[in-house]
């Protein structure tokens, strides 16, 4: 009778998702099937992809991270109002920072990143770089209280914080790509402000966001 009682406790305590991070899970499904459109009837081409094709990118791998966030929320029991407020920074300084100048920058038909053509272009990186830093820090964060919880699932215990490392490391390789190659720093035709900012023309999505990363983790550490 305690057995049971105290299973009803918990689970009417994990029962409430996180809303924002749900909520902007939701939006980045909208987002992705409106890139999707875009792909299709928008021909301009960026970096000789489709001008929509890293919104989509992004908008599907946010989506994957948030729900993913939302959903480890809602199994704590132990700082639920502290991993609400982590959770809702997250969503309000990091994830829609990024997709808006993202989507902006789409819209106007050049790239997001490693532009700094303009100072206009230039605020948008530098925009986008300051939210990944934040966002790599309320990950660790979110991570630090998710691992501390109290789990009598083994392959919960472990799938969280394997997913949570992998992750972060996601996000640190994308650092490395904020340094130009020697051959880019000693180029004359640089400008200044982008050699000693970021000059690469290619990136991974994958690599500048955790997103998408939790959940493949934690889907594959429940199946092992």
């Amino acid at each position: 009778m305690i057995a049971l009682l105290q299973r009803q406790e918990q689970q009417t305590s994990t029962s409430t998702w996180h809303g924002p991070l749900s909520y902007c899970a939701a939006a980045m499904v909208v987002l992705a099937v409106f890139s999707g459109i875009g792909l299709v009837v928008d021909g301009r081409i960026v970096m000789g992809e489709g001008v929509w094709l890293k919104p989509f990118k992004f908008a599907a791998s946010f989506g994957l991270y948030t729900i993913t966030m939302a959903w480890m929320i809602s199994q704590v029991r132990r700082w639920r109002r502290t991993l609400w407020w982590l959770g809702t920074v997250t969503v309000a300084a990091f994830i829609v920072p990024e997709i808006s100048a993202i989507v902006f920058q789409a819209a106007r038909g050049v790239r997001s990143h490693f532009n700094v053509s303009t100072a206009l272009d230039e605020a948008m990186f530098m925009a986008m770089g300051g939210a990944a830093y934040l966002g790599w820090l309320m990950t660790f964060a979110l991570g630090v209280f998710l691992v501390l919880q109290r789990r009598v699932d083994r392959a919960m215990g472990w799938a969280i914080p394997l997913g949570l490392v992998i992750s972060l490391a996601g996000m640190s390789v994308g650092y490395l790509m904020t340094a130009p190659t020697p051959e880019q720093a000693a180029g004359s035709s640089w400008p200044r402000s982008a050699r000693t900012a970021s000059v690469r023309p290619t990136e991974a999505p994958a690599c500048r966001s955790p997103a998408g990363r939790p959940a493949r983790a934690t889907c594959e550490s429940r199946t092992s």
